[in-house]
């Protein structure tokens, strides 16, 4: 099972995760811990709030087809049970450039996303535009349903319901964007917005230049969360990026800094992967460790930052080494010319 689903539950920020982070000095493993309010991030956002944020809609756009770039703002809740030992929830707040691209047939449209991992191939989704909603589904599990107006705007969400061998995910993310281009790829939209993608593994790296005639979104999430592991409450600061193309190939990171139990054990779950730059390693950097444990300090580092949230503009960084020493990095940038 993927890192994601091992998130403990709904990352309450406090003091005591905040002094042990800052005052091991030999810990740089650990995820940079997120500043948000926890009395703010302990609820999902509504549609209105999401919308906050965002540019009006552009007029000037065409309502022919929402095929386009669109600025996208996310509000998801995840909710974890694994039977006999955890039950968890993570909040996540995030925003994504991305293409919704038209399908060779008439009416149906592929919605990417890259600000949390909901474990899918998006080169084998399909969604239909139908009286103003655009709506699908895979395996009865992901269902999406987003209203669609004048094909320049667009409010929903999409239910997750997953049941496993012992364990079970429920994770609704509600959605509200805007198209900001009518560009059907990033390079197109490169003459209405200043994009920068600079990505690096190792000795390798790749620029805005390079990936924008295959890019399909990119984008990144933080949030908070809390719950039960192991009869112990659990405590967490989690944020997620990413960036993909059209083929499905993505660079994604993934960082997770929790408490545990009255004593507070600290625990990071660490984890960046890529398949985008050939000849580079597919899995980059994976490490779970306990601060208490001397495997700890061998584990993979990651940093994370968001700097721009708001209109039409998004920024943001993330950051990894594995035991070995190899780097791989993202910095994103995106503002309206």
């Amino acid at each position: 099972m993927h890192s994601q689903f091992k998130k403990s539950a709904y990352c309450l920020v406090v003091a005591a995760l905040v002094s042990a982070c800052s005052g091991n000095s030999s810990s740089t493993n650990v995820a940079t811990v997120i500043d948000v309010d926890p009395t703010t991030q302990l609820a999902q956002q509504t549609l209105a709030e999401l919308g906050a944020d965002l540019p009006a809609a552009d007029a000037a756009l065409s309502s022919d087809t929402p095929e386009g770039l669109w600025l996208i703002n996310t509000s998801s809740k995840f909710d974890y049970e694994v039977t006999d030992s955890s039950d968890t929830t993570n909040y996540y707040q995030g925003r994504q450039l991305v293409l919704l691209s038209a399908l060779e047939t008439e009416g149906e449209y592929r919605l990417w996303a890259c600000n949390i991992d909901h474990q899918l191939d998006f080169t084998d989704i399909t969604l239909t535009l139908a009286d103003g909603t655009l709506s699908g589904s895979v395996e009865d599990s992901y269902n999406w349903s987003l209203i669609v107006t004048n094909n320049r705007s667009l409010s929903g969400s999409l239910q997750t319901d997953a049941t496993g061998d012992g364990y079970s995910i429920a994770q609704n993310t509600r959605m509200v964007g805007v198209k900001v281009s009518d560009a059907t790829s990033f390079t197109d939209a490169a003459s209405e917005y200043a994009i920068g993608v600079d990505f690096t593994v190792g000795s390798a790296s790749a620029t805005f230049a390079e990936l924008s005639d295959s890019l399909a979104c990119v984008g990144a999430s933080k949030g908070v969360g809390a719950g039960v592991v192991n009869s112990n409450t659990s405590i967490s600061a989690v944020n997620y990026a990413e960036i993909m193309t059209l083929t499905g190939e993505k660079a994604a990171f993934s960082g997770d800094a929790s408490t545990i139990g009255l004593n507070v054990t600290l625990v990071y779950d660490n984890t960046f992967s890529q398949d985008i730059i050939s000849g580079q390693s597919d899995i980059y950097g994976e490490g779970t460790c306990d601060e208490s444990d001397d495997v700890c300090q061998s584990t993979a580092t990651y940093a994370f930052e968001i700097t721009a949230t708001s209109d039409d503009e998004l920024a943001f960084s993330a950051s990894g080494t594995d035991e070995n020493d190899g780097e791989m990095s993202l910095d994103v940038s995106i503002e309206a010319n």
